[in-house]
């Protein structure tokens, strides 16, 4: 099975985040996993991509996006020197009111078999791990 570690180093511009899509493709792909659970991850990794983006304070700053293969999981780790989004002061959305934002980090955590988000190095990390031999 594919196993090898892949680095992206990814300015905070929204449009950079089609190249980390394309690049979660590509390395799902090698892994053999569906199009359908293909999607799912790529969605999953576009918020928190996207999350980076629309809270950065800096975009001199960029962030880093590591996929590699631990175990029986694809893993995706986002890592942001700068912290961007806060996550101690989140509250899950109401799903039953529209609004037009909020709902990364619920996206996030109904598709990913596991999500966590710690502070290594002072940098905050957002780990987003998918099972390989199962779909969601």
């Amino acid at each position: 099975m594919f196993s090898k570690k892949f680095i992206i180093t990814s300015p905070r511009d929204k449009e950079f985040i089609a190249v980390i899509r394309t690049s979660v493709f590509t390395y799902s792909n090698l892994l053999g996993l569906s199009l359908d659970y293909i999607e799912d991850i790529k969605l999953a990794v576009s918020e928190a991509c996207n999350n980076i983006v629309l809270h950065s304070p800096s975009e001199d700053t960029p962030f880093y996006v590591e996929f590699c293969v631990v175990d029986d999981y694809f893993c995706v780790d986002i890592i942001d020197s700068l912290g961007s989004f806060s996550f101690s002061n989140y509250t899950a959305p109401d799903i039953s009111e529209i609004n037009t934002g909020g709902f990364g980090i619920f996206i996030i955590e109904a598709l990913t078999d596991e999500f966590a988000v710690d502070t290594i190095n002072g940098a905050q990390v957002m780990s987003l791990k998918f099972k390989l031999n199962g779909e969601l």
